[in-house]
């Protein structure tokens, strides 16, 4: 959906073209008694964090930095990216969702 088409439909995440299907995969996979670390989240919050913690409720969203608290962490990558995410958690595989990996961590 063109970001303008998803502007005047009222989504979050126009202008995000491909956060949607991440966090949507994301939500997917993984059981909403759950906590997720988003890789894009800010501790400022910021819109992209909304929009996330909103399509992943009931869900516990927390950034990267404290994802010990988290059940899963999910990096939000580039097309054709998988090795980053493999570097961010010490060489582990994660499960493939739409742009990014997702990782179980307990």
């Amino acid at each position: 959906m063109p970001s303008e088409t998803a502007r005047l439909h009222g989504s979050a995440f126009s202008g995000l073209r491909n956060v949607a299907p991440f966090v949507r995969g994301v939500a997917s996979a993984t059981p909403p008694s759950s906590t997720v670390a988003l890789s894009f989240v800010s501790e400022k919050g910021d819109r992209a964090t909304y929009a996330a913690a909103f399509e992943l409720a009931p869900r516990r969203v927390v950034s990267f930095a404290r994802r010990r608290e988290a059940d899963f962490a999910a990096v939000f990558l580039a097309p054709g990216g998988a090795s980053a995410a493999d570097r961010r958690l010490g060489g582990t595989r994660g499960t493939s969702v739409p742009f990014g990996e997702l990782f179980r961590l307990r």
